[in-house]
């Protein structure tokens, strides 16, 4: 199973980051906003197309 995590250097991706080593049976594939822009299509065309993920969390977040 593949598990893509969206927001990975916020708070929520970094410790989903440090519990994924629990679970070896899930592939997991951590994006920050650099690599996948959560408002953008395209972006996210592109990331599930390459990634072709079962799951996603979205742990994205807007801070400012």
């Amino acid at each position: 199973m593949v598990v893509l995590v969206t927001g990975a250097a916020g708070q929520l991706g970094q410790s989903l980051q440090h519990i994924a080593q629990s679970y070896p049976g899930f592939e997991w594939v951590f994006c920050d906003s650099t690599e996948l822009d959560i408002t953008s299509t395209a972006s996210i065309t592109a990331v599930i197309t390459k990634v072709k993920p079962h799951y996603c969390i979205n742990a994205a977040a807007y801070t400012a």
